[in-house]
């Protein structure tokens, strides 16, 4: 009963709780979890010292995705085609909504550097910088770029 008494222990110390309400995916957590507590248990017998709990957990899901390609893509798809977008007239407005500045869907980028702006493109209703973004974006197919200040100055 000593082993048994200390591997549940060990179980509910590293427990994640997931709320679910099938029956079937709270079996499949705490068989995942008492896997994850039985490596556990093999790792330190093999490592003595101060181990890190999370950097073990997250090296053995490394290790279990590592033959697989992840996936970039978030969000919608764009289609390889936009006629729409390349051959109808459009203009630039400001938008109606007071204090809403949206990302430019030309050069900004959240993960480098984020640019707002007040206008938008009337028939797309899309937000995007007057100057160059517009021309930018009803032109090329690949319209995306990465937003500086010699960007917009230069093209003025």
């Amino acid at each position: 009963m000593g082993g048994v008494d200390r591997a549940d222990r060990n179980f509910w110390n590293y427990l994640h709780t997931h709320k679910s309400v099938k029956w079937w995916k709270k079996v499949v957590f705490y068989l995942l979890e008492l896997c994850f507590v039985n490596a556990l248990v093999i790792y330190r017998s093999f490592h003595l010292g101060p181990q890190r709990i999370d950097k073990l957990r997250l090296a053995m899901i490394n290790g279990l995705l590592e033959g697989y390609q992840r996936c970039q893509i978030r969000g919608r798809r764009q289609a390889l085609e936009a006629p729409f977008r390349l051959t109808e007239r459009h203009f630039v407005g400001v938008t109606q909504r007071e204090g809403y500045n949206p990302d430019c869907i030309v050069c900004s980028d959240r993960k480098k550097k984020r640019h707002q702006t007040k206008y938008i493109c009337i028939e797309c209703d899309l937000p995007m910088c007057p100057v160059p973004c517009h021309r930018r974006y009803h032109t090329r197919q690949n319209y995306r770029v990465a937003c500086s200040k010699d960007f917009h100055s230069e093209n003025l």
